[in-house]
């Protein structure tokens, strides 16, 4: 959405805005207009407002929009990540992640540098992945498999 745009931009346009009003609320006073920074004020109020107000037949607030993409994706991960909690309850385990193909811009395996921590994450690839060699590979690890598409969650092997 180019949201980078705006954050950089802002102060300039700040600045823009002020110094605009400023020279305007000079020319006013000067002609003698005490309505136009009342219409002035309003103009900036309808202008927030339009951000933060959601009208429901005309527009959704945009403050609104935005934190919900934001949120979007945190909740799935944090759902995601709880889930594997409640699965490994703190053992070691591998936990396959068989992705869902309906929505590719989630991507749940984050692992750390080292691949040390109590929980790692690998990708299981349909017609690729050969489970058998996994559990033999990580044979000090439960192995899970969790499909995305449909919350499922199986347990491969457990831990020798």
């Amino acid at each position: 959405m180019g949201w980078h745009y705006v954050f950089e931009t802002a102060p300039l346009w700040l600045l823009i805005f002020a110094g605009v009003s400023q020279r305007l609320w000079g020319e006013w006073r000067r002609a003698g207009r005490a309505w136009m920074p009342v219409w002035w004020a309003a103009l900036l109020a309808g202008a927030v407002a339009v951000n933060l107000i959601t009208v429901p037949p005309l527009w959704p607030a945009r403050l609104d929009v935005g934190i919900a993409e934001v949120s979007f994706s945190r909740q799935r991960y944090a759902e995601f990540f709880s889930r594997v909690g409640q699965l490994t309850a703190g053992r070691r385990a591998l936990v396959l992640v068989r992705p869902d193909p309906a929505d590719r811009h989630i991507d749940y395996v984050v692992n750390s540098p080292g691949l040390d921590a109590e929980v790692i994450f690998g990708r299981y690839r349909e017609g690729e992945t050969d489970l058998d060699e996994v559990v033999r590979t990580f044979a000090d690890r439960e192995v899970w498999l969790i499909d995305v598409a449909t919350g499922t969650a199986r347990q491969i092997s457990a831990r020798q």
